[in-house]
């Protein structure tokens, strides 16, 4: 996975970017964490990782605006993969 410089926009700048409709700061969001919440939804098994891979970078971008800024954003796809993942079952 590619390491931000240290002049890249945080991902929370990006995901403020992306509740204000910005879809390129929510492609930067997809292309930094994908590979990790993809590794993620695997672990949890299940018959249908790339759907719930899909359903959680749909939920993110509906729920940008709900970001609390508590944790990471990783974190907090992860969360959101882990929910879509129980829905599915």
């Amino acid at each position: 996975m590619p390491v931000p410089s240290p002049d890249a926009e945080s991902d929370v700048a990006l995901l403020r970017r992306s509740a204000s409709g910005d879809p390129t700061a929510f492609d930067a969001i997809v292309e930094r964490h994908e590979r990790a919440v993809h590794r993620f939804v695997l672990t949890l098994g299940g018959d249908e990782p790339d759907d719930v891979l899909q359903e959680t970078f749909i939920a993110a971008w509906k729920g940008a605006g709900t970001f609390q800024g508590t944790g990471s954003v990783r974190s907090w796809l992860l969360s959101i993969s882990r929910n879509v993942h129980r829905h599915h079952r």
